[in-house]
């Protein structure tokens, strides 16, 4: 993986949400269709809407912030801006990422405004789905995960990033 993309240039190659025609009654009817980047995190797959992806960056080596949980890994600074990084993997409860050059980091634009890094394995794809599931569906608790979409055989879990980065943990302190 090279040692930046921009989401735009990823959004430039996939057809951006749009309506695609249906079959249903006499006329035709239009389906918008979602864009989400599929991420790897310890082996599972989960997915990001791709209006907060800003970038993805190769591993930095964070500068640690004292008493932070375990799943903050520190700030960076990128072109001027400190951007706090969260480890995915230990947020969501698979225990600690151990950061190599092979992991990236997706810059993504949290609710309150901020840039935040997400450490994740691997940026997979982008795909666009017609539908998706809210999590209250699924029946979890998991806030950090605030809904599920169908791609092929496979579902996915779509990443809150206001749940994953600006809600305190579990007492259990994974999230």
């Amino acid at each position: 993986m090279a040692s930046l993309f921009q989401a735009a240039q990823f959004q430039a190659a996939v057809p951006q949400p749009a309506a695609a025609p249906t079959n249903a009654g006499a006329g035709l009817e239009t389906v918008e269709m979602l864009q989400f980047v599929t991420l790897d995190v310890h082996g599972r797959s989960y997915a990001l809407p791709i209006g907060v992806v800003i970038e993805f960056r190769t591993w930095i080596e964070p500068a640690p912030l004292p008493h932070s949980p375990p799943y903050v890994l520190g700030i960076i600074n990128i072109r001027g801006e400190i951007v706090p990084v969260f480890d995915v993997g230990a947020r969501l409860g698979h225990g600690p990422t151990q950061p190599s050059p092979q992991h990236v980091i997706t810059l993504v634009q949290a609710p309150d405004d901020q840039v935040v890094g997400l450490l994740v394995d691997d940026v997979s794809d982008i795909r666009a789905v017609k539908a998706v599931t809210p999590l209250a569906a699924c029946e979890t608790d998991a806030a950090e995960i605030e809904s599920v979409i169908e791609i092929g055989n496979s579902v996915l879990g779509v990443i809150s990033v206001a749940a994953l980065c600006c809600s305190p943990p579990d007492d259990d302190g994974e999230g």
